[in-house]
């Protein structure tokens, strides 16, 4: 289990260290290669958030 734990660390220290030297940053899908999944709002979900919006701005 201690050296799952070591390999993680040293695959966050290995692209931490990658990533700040890259000119182009890559999207999360590019370094991941996993595509997000996309869930499509229902009119009722839009319509919560817009009144969500709309009670914070007054």
């Amino acid at each position: 289990m201690l050296a799952g734990a070591a390999k993680g660390r040293s695959w966050l220290a290995w692209h931490t260290a990658v990533l700040g030297r890259v000119e182009k940053m890559p999207t999360f899908a590019e370094f991941t290669g996993v595509r997000p999944k996309i869930k499509k709002q229902t009119p009722a979900e839009m319509r919560s958030v817009f009144a969500a919006m709309r009670e914070a701005a007054h």
